[in-house]
């Protein structure tokens, strides 16, 4: 009789930053997954191998460092370091990305502006070698939506940079990726993000209007480029851990 899997964890920050695709990728997997759902009291699980399949860490508005404000965060990188240290699989977006670079011993600094909206990335020589990117262009539209960067870690690889953040993924260990960026985003999540973002969305030089009209020409390719990077993760990844 086959041992069933263990499940897949979603960390959330806050209401409103769901897996996205994500979700719909991790169940045509027929992998299960359980939300911690942080901002509400949930626990953490334990850090181990036969309750933990993989980790996936959410966005979300707050710094890594506004431990006062959001307790939770101190034990969350805690427990992402051990996750990383156990070689666990871990993907981290947005927030995700920087907590996983901070629990590595890298500090998560202000960008020189904000990046909100869709935008290319280019990958890094490190990153066209990746098995992540393999099938995916060298230079491909995303969605952004971030005014912090993570900075890079002691024996970590930069996969990935853009005109306006020069830090746009990395690899911690064979199977762990951080993306600045939100690979999860659905056509939903930007109509909800954009509603009441006016001020944000100006200070960062854009418009929800100008956003959704992207969003009809260029949210195809975005989830083309976000499934083969999925595909390649659980495909060819994650098994050989």
């Amino acid at each position: 009789m086959n041992t069933p899997k263990p499940p897949w964890w979603i960390i959330k920050h806050v209401p409103f930053e769901g897996p996205g695709l994500l979700a719909e990728e991790l169940s045509s997997r027929g992998h299960s997954y359980r939300i911690v759902e942080l901002h509400r009291g949930d626990a953490l699980p334990e850090t181990s191998t036969d309750t933990i399949g993989g980790v996936i860490v959410l966005g979300g508005p707050m710094n890594v460092d506004e431990t006062d404000r959001y307790p939770f965060l101190s034990e969350e990188r805690v427990w992402i370091k051990d996750v990383l240290a156990a070689g666990i699989p871990i993907m981290g977006v947005c927030l995700g990305a920087q907590l996983m670079a901070r629990s590595a011993g890298a500090p998560v600094v202000a960008n020189e502006e904000k990046e909100i909206g869709f935008d290319a990335i280019e990958l890094t020589d490190e990153g066209i070698r990746d098995p992540i990117f393999s099938g995916v262009p060298n230079r491909f539209d995303v969605f952004h939506w971030h005014g912090d960067r993570f900075e890079l870690p002691a024996a970590s690889t930069l996969l990935s940079r853009s005109a306006q953040c020069r830090h746009q993924a990395l690899r911690l260990h064979p199977s762990a990726y951080g993306f600045q960026f939100h690979l999860e985003i659905t056509e939903d999540m930007i109509d909800r993000w954009t509603s009441n973002a006016a001020e944000e969305l100006k200070s960062a030089r854009t418009s929800r209007e100008t956003i959704l009209a992207d969003s009809r020409e260029k949210l195809a390719s975005v989830h083309a480029a976000a499934r083969k990077i999925f595909s390649n993760y659980f495909d060819r990844i994650v098994p050989a851990v």
